[in-house]
């Protein structure tokens, strides 16, 4: 699952930027624009895989800054491409039945 690779990969960034700020107070721009893009990519994923369950927006979005605001057009193609597993309890209901 795409969300679950890249919250390793945040939390793998972000510990490598706490290292680089003890040991040379210097971040370097790209790391920080990196972990920027990152971080961006898992709000739309998360809002896609929010919206494929069910969820209004505003259930998962309580506020957002006029700078934060998510790309909508880029999240319903994230929600086209999200397949979801099918519950292993609907598929023996709809066996059995």
């Amino acid at each position: 699952m795409q969300l679950k690779h890249n919250s390793k990969e945040l939390r793998k960034m972000k510990k490598d930027l706490k290292q680089q700020q003890r040991q040379s107070k210097d971040i370097a721009s790209s790391t920080m624009l990196a972990l920027y893009l990152l971080r961006k990519e898992m709000h739309h994923l998360y809002l896609a895989y929010g919206l494929v369950r069910g969820k209004k927006i505003e259930q998962m979005e309580n506020r957002c800054l006029e700078d934060n605001k998510p790309n909508m057009a880029y999240v319903r193609k994230l929600v086209s491409q999200i397949k979801l597993p099918v519950d292993r309890h609907e598929e023996a209901c709809c066996v059995s039945a």
